[in-house]
């Protein structure tokens, strides 16, 4: 990146620590009132986020639209009754897993299936965590804008219009923003498990990374992988896309989809 660039994407880094102590108050004052109340050892409390960010990585100034870690991997912390201090889930989880997880801990009845899965047996240790769990994650993006979004056909809109909508068809994107390029991924899909992370895109193009010996994600093997084990991800993938109800659990759950 341009020296500019770096000096911009430092500043975006210095304002959300900023707003980040904003809330580290604001947790600060409801665990007070919590304790003055004497209310703190029969509250949950989740620390979560929608998605995660990028800022530098990869070579990409700002954003959150790709399949890499620092987009999709997002913090999630929890404080309550049952959950032992500094315990690390190692299991794939996410944000479908919320409103099941909030059920249990108001003892809600929830329908018969969901599609996702309570994290409370993870949170209350190893001892209690479920034999069967979710092997892959699928991860999916569509450009704002693109012509599937009901505005494109005529219809109305869902949303305001976004500044950083790709416009329609499936291409990337360089748009002028804060004096750098925003670059917008094409769609694609993908699915995330324990040791890969592997991507389809709409343009024909693929990812695969080996995440324990590649971390920062830089050495594409799409091209180099044994064509086996790209056959048994894309084919996991295709099911993924394509399941629906109970389907997606077993297909998360398989420990092989042959394709």
């Amino acid at each position: 990146m341009a020296p500019a660039v770096e000096r911009t994407v430092d500043a975006i880094y210095r304002r959300r620590l900023r707003s980040l102590q904003a809330v580290d108050d604001a947790i600060a004052m409801l665990v007070g009132t919590l304790k003055r109340n004497g209310q703190l050892r029969n509250t949950y409390i989740v620390f979560t986020s929608d998605n995660g960010f990028h800022l530098g990585q990869h070579r990409m100034p700002a954003g959150k639209q790709t399949a890499y870690e620092e987009d999709i991997h997002v913090p999630f912390m929890v404080r309550g009754p049952g959950v032992p201090a500094r315990t690390v889930v190692s299991q794939l989880t996410g944000n479908v897993d919320l409103a099941p997880t909030f059920g249990e801990f108001a003892h809600a009845v929830l329908p018969g299936f969901v599609d996702g899965r309570s994290l409370v047996p993870l949170l209350h240790g190893r001892s209690r965590a479920p034999r069967r769990w979710r092997r892959a994650y699928l991860v999916e993006h569509w450009p704002v804008g693109d012509e599937g979004e009901p505005a494109a056909r005529g219809g109305v809109p869902l949303e305001p219009p976004d500044p950083d909508a790709s416009g329609p068809g499936p291409r990337r994107l360089a748009l002028r923003s804060r004096g750098y390029q925003v670059v917008i991924p094409p769609e694609y899909h993908g699915i995330r498990t324990r040791r890969h992370l592997y991507v389809e895109y709409v343009t024909g193009e693929r990812e695969l990374y080996d995440l324990p010996r590649d971390r920062a994600e830089l050495h594409n093997l799409a091209a180099t992988a044994r064509p086996r084990l790209l056959r048994r991800l894309a084919a996991r993938l295709a099911r993924l896309k394509t399941c629906q109800g109970t389907e997606c659990r077993a297909a998360e759950e398989a420990r092989r989809v042959l394709p």
